[in-house]
């Protein structure tokens, strides 16, 4: 009677179920990806500056084990994690020192799953990469990435299946279509640059294989991430760097479905945490980029395999990089009122960098006020130390597009940086004394009985000019080794740094140029004058009339 009442339950249960339409479980995870963008070996703390409660205050900030702490307590908090590096993981001076392997051991003990190389991995040629890679207990992943040097091919592949939280997820990656022009691969490396049909491929091998979940881990930039995201069916979330913005957006693919898009910045200081609910679909994405200072704590583990390597970098340091027989000018009165030898040679250092690389242009342009030091770098030994300390904030280089016109209107920003004494403009309406430009591949001619440039500021954006400045009397530039006057309505590609294309010193131009006019280069101005030095040496620079100031 027992099992005949249960059965009739059960009958009845099942004709309800049938009658009101069933609805099955559907299994639900709460999952988070912890991202690093353009890390750049910065894998120790470092100061920077940042606002609390109004005022700049100095912090100590970065550092992996920092973001093995940010990763250590998301793990503990979701069902199920995935730690990952969208590109440039290696960079700079640390990279040359110990060619990868404390930054790639360290991303081991803070838990790193999977990565993408970028650009910068390649700075130093294709062996020194492979060989780093060789440390990696992490899966490398990069689709539109072909080689011929066999430890590289057995280390990246283009795509990987990881069990995160339940879920079956594929993951593959991407690098910049640029990596050519923009690193050191020669010919055992090349980048395909017809992504879309790639990543078509992609994604339909990963649903084959099973994966609920897929994901794109990319090094190529917003653009393309967006470009990717609007033409490829199938692809939930792109985690992506490159370009060095802090980034979340939802973008409609032609599936219909929303692909998720985000991008943690550059240089340490802070991770990327996305956290979702899946249902079948990533649902309530919730994006933060989190400040890597004390508060969110330190992984023993990862400071203590360090330690050795941050004495050994901070020993190293102060070993000689190369040597001057020259002087270098670097007071402050000088880099910012007239041509500096020290000007000179780190505008020339970031014109060689990019020639080398066939990315021809026609001058660079230095802000004064990210020269520092203030003192002369007596002739004899160079060390890294000397560069970091004449080049501290960071900066990355930019290429930019302006007409003859624009620079000619750059020009007169920088000169009105000269305060004469009755000249007409207050202070707050010009440039700051830090914006007085060192120049290379230009040569410029101030008369400071002109007018200088004066204009009604709000932040970094101009609401009035009120006079466009004539300080410059003339203006030449380089062109196939010859000089050539400026022309209005030519256009010419130069070289400036971030702070200048972010509107720094009063420079409100670059901001207002359109994207596709301005690209950072993501070489940092301090490796760069490095590298020349160690070129060059013995450096022999002397002031040469670039900039020619009349009373």
């Amino acid at each position: 009677m027992k099992e005949l009442k249960g059965w009739i339950a059960g009958g009845l249960t099942g004709l309800l179920l049938i009658v009101v339409g069933f609805q099955p479980r559907v299994f639900a995870a709460n999952l988070a990806i912890v991202t690093t963008a353009d890390l750049q070996s910065q894998i120790f703390p470092f100061k920077m500056q940042k606002i609390v409660n109004g005022k700049k205050v100095t912090a100590s900030v970065g550092g992996l084990a920092r973001i093995s702490a940010v990763a250590n307590r998301i793990w503990s908090e979701m069902d199920g994690t995935l730690v990952v590096s969208s590109g440039d993981a290696l960079m700079g001076t640390l990279y040359f020192m110990f060619k990868g392997i404390p930054e790639i051991e360290a991303m081991n003990r803070a838990g790193y799953q999977v990565i993408v190389p970028g650009n910068h991995e390649f700075d130093q040629g294709v062996k020194i990469y492979a060989d780093a890679l060789q440390h990696a207990k992490f899966d490398a992943v990069c689709a539109n990435l072909v080689t011929t040097n066999q430890l590289l091919a057995e280390k990246i592949k283009p795509f990987v299946f990881k069990e995160i939280g339940g879920v079956k997820v594929g993951i593959f990656g991407l690098i910049t279509p640029d990596l050519a022009r923009s690193s050191n691969v020669g010919s055992e490396v090349t980048a395909l640059a017809d992504i879309i049909p790639i990543v078509r491929q992609q994604v339909a091998t990963l649903r084959a294989g099973g994966a609920k979940l897929v994901i794109a881990l990319t090094h190529i930039g917003t653009t393309l991430d967006e470009e990717v995201a609007r033409n490829v069916a199938g692809i939930d979330i792109i985690v992506g760097g490159h370009t060095h913005d802090y980034l979340f957006e939802k973008i409609s693919a032609p599936d219909g479905r929303k692909t998720v898009i985000v991008h943690a910045g550059a240089g340490g200081s802070k991770a990327g945490v996305l956290t979702f609910d899946y249902t079948g679909r990533v649902t309530h994405p919730v994006w933060e980029t989190v400040l890597l200072d004390e508060s969110v704590g330190s992984d023993t583990v990862v400071t203590e395999f360090l330690a050795p390597y941050k004495k050994k970098f901070d020993e190293k340091l102060s070993e000689p990089i190369g040597v001057s027989n020259v002087d270098l000018d670097g007071r402050k009165e000088t880099i910012r009122a007239k041509e500096s030898n020290l000007g000179d040679l780190i505008a020339d250092s970031w014109l060689d960098w990019f020639a080398a690389k066939g990315n021809q242009t026609n001058g660079a342009l230095v802000n004064g006020g990210g020269i520092r030091g203030d003192r002369i770098y007596p002739a004899g030994q160079l060390t890294m130390k000397d560069i970091l300390e004449i080049l501290p904030f960071g900066n990355t280089v930019y290429q930019v597009k302006l007409t003859g016109a624009q620079l000619k209107q750059v020009f007169e920003i920088s000169a009105s940086s000269l305060v004469v004494k009755g000249d007409g403009c207050d202070e707050s309406n010009r440039a700051h004394g830090g914006g007085f430009l060192q120049l290379s591949g230009f040569r410029v001619t101030i008369s400071l009985k002109g007018k200088p440039f004066c204009a009604v500021y709000d932040g970094r954006k101009v609401k009035d000019v009120l006079c466009e400045g004539n300080r410059i009397e003339k203006i030449e530039v380089k062109q196939s080794g010859k000089w050539e006057p400026l022309r209005a309505g030519e256009t010419y590609k130069l070289l400036v740094s971030a702070w200048l294309v972010e509107g720094g010193d009063g420079y409100y131009i670059f901001p207002e140029l359109p994207d596709q006019d301005k690209q950072d280069t993501t070489m940092r101005i301090s490796d760069l004058l490095a590298s020349y030095v160690k070129k060059i040496s013995p450096v022999e620079i002397h002031s040469e009339g670039r900039i020619v100031i009349h009373p």
